[in-house]
């Protein structure tokens, strides 16, 4: 650009110069001419002077300017840098947050859930040993029925028997039949209990159904 000026500033002096000279009176003094001379090259020479100064001054310029937006990328690299520590700590600092913040709610809820679980298995237990209660009721008084009825169809042969045999006539072989209506009565003849083959046995008394009745796993 320096360099533009500078020959502008040339043509518009040689153009001045001409127009000087084309109108100038004649014949030209000379002593005019030098001192147009010299002041066409005083005006060049100041001229180049102060493009050349400009120009340095620019350059200089242009000098700082560049270190200027050098040391400002730099701040700026730096504060880039700085703030994406910053992001990245954050970042690291909310997931912290998030995931105890997660976890004391799980851990909450399980312990919760664990509670009702565990309240839930005791009402459970409690009424599996209520059921289990009404049902040894059940079957003790099932076993008890069972009992009334062997004995009431004993009692009903018997009157069967009597109304069969009005004179009492015994016959020729009189049959023992062993009955029992319990394991105490049973133990006391048959301490180990009686097979399935025994004429005592009763499936009423046989609890575990494994063939022998009062065994010792029913006493």
């Amino acid at each position: 650009m320096s360099i533009t000026y500078f020959v502008t500033g040339v043509c518009l002096l040689s153009t001045i110069s001409l127009v000087f000279i084309w109108f100038a009176e004649r014949p030209v003094n000379r002593t005019k001419l030098k001192v147009f001379a010299t002041l066409l090259y005083l005006v060049l020479v100041g001229t180049s002077l102060y493009f050349h100064q400009s120009e340095r001054a620019l350059n200089e310029t242009t000098t700082d300017l560049k270190a200027l937006e050098s040391a400002h990328d730099e701040e700026l690299l730096k504060l880039t840098e700085d703030h994406e520590k910053k992001l990245e700590w954050q970042r690291i600092k909310i997931e912290r947050e998030v995931r105890e913040e997660l976890e004391a709610k799980y851990a909450y809820k399980e312990t919760s859930l664990n509670a009702t679980l565990i309240e839930k298995t005791i009402d459970l237990e409690e009424t599996i040993k209520s059921q289990r209660s009404e049902i040894y009721a059940l079957e003790d008084k099932l076993r008890v029925a069972l009992s009334d009825n062997e004995r009431l169809q004993n009692e009903f042969d018997d009157l069967q028997a009597a109304y069969n045999n009005p004179h009492g006539e015994l016959p020729p072989e009189e049959a023992f039949l062993e009955v029992y209506h319990s394991c105490e009565e049973l133990n006391v003849y048959y301490p180990d209990g009686v097979d399935i083959a025994h004429d005592a046995y009763s499936f009423i008394l046989d609890e575990d159904e494994d063939g022998i009745a009062c065994g010792p796993s029913e006493q």
